[in-house]
């Protein structure tokens, strides 16, 4: 056993167990496969009818809400957490701390003017501590979202069991270098933090964070507008988070 978290696996074994003579309604099944969140109990919903939860609990800052969000339905709880984002890390090690203070963004700048710079090679060690910590197999692979709001939930639900996402930032790099970072690099999500267009952004073989850049202004009415016009320029079904 590799003590890897796969949430596939009740659903596969309570298939194949409801086909044995001896399967019985009247059996609980408990599932063992790392619950630790309420999206995580809704998905295992007609599977099994008890959940095993450890090391989230462990995790939790407080286990008594976990609980409640365990046991309640999401209607009846505060879904919407924060998502905390740590950016410039560029060691594994650091990675790693930033994962067990509770990140659920790690950021790597693969901008060569930034003093926190690092290559593919350094961000892929990166990605496969962080993928490690949160026994991610692969690169987060979501479908399109019609709107920031889904967007924002399905980050929550893909860092939700202590699995943060990593972010690669780029600036006004030519398309094919980006492209070439992300291949190499593995990371999750490619952060536009120079004037990138609509079109290079959905070229991108990965979803996409913005970055807004404000003017000092004493009228938020107008900041806010002005941003609001910015992004609507370069909106994409493909741009997973705003930063300003």
């Amino acid at each position: 056993h590799s003590f890897k978290l796969d949430m596939s696996t009740t659903p596969r074994l309570m298939a194949a167990a409801a086909k044995h003579p001896n399967y019985s309604d009247e059996l609980t099944f408990a599932s063992l496969s790392g619950a630790a969140g309420r999206s995580d109990v809704d998905e295992l919903n007609g599977s099994t009818r008890c959940v095993l939860v450890g090391e989230a609990l462990m995790r939790a800052p407080d286990a008594g809400a976990l609980v409640n969000e365990l046991r309640y339905p999401s209607s009846s709880v505060a879904t919407k957490r924060v998502l905390a984002k740590v950016c410039g890390v560029t060691t594994a090690e650091d990675a790693v701390l930033a994962c067990r203070a509770g990140a659920d963004l790690i950021g790597v700048i693969n901008v060569q003017k930034s003093k926190r710079y690092v290559d593919a090679g350094q961000a892929s060690e990166i990605v496969d501590a962080v993928r490690a910590f949160g026994e991610r197999e692969a690169r987060w692979a979501p479908s399109s979202h019609a709107s920031l709001d889904e967007w924002a939930d399905a980050l929550r639900t893909a860092t939700d069991r202590g699995r943060p996402l990593v972010f690669g930032v780029v600036q006004d790099q030519p398309l094919a270098d980006v492209q070439k970072f992300v291949d190499e690099s593995g990371v999750d999500v490619i952060q536009l933090h120079g004037s990138e267009n609509r079109e290079y952004a959905e070229s991108l073989q990965v979803p996409h964070a913005r970055v807004l850049h404000a003017e000092p202004s004493e009228d938020i009415d107008a900041a806010a507008a002005d941003l609001a016009a910015t992004y609507a320029q370069v909106a994409s079904a493909k741009c997973c988070l705003v930063l300003v």
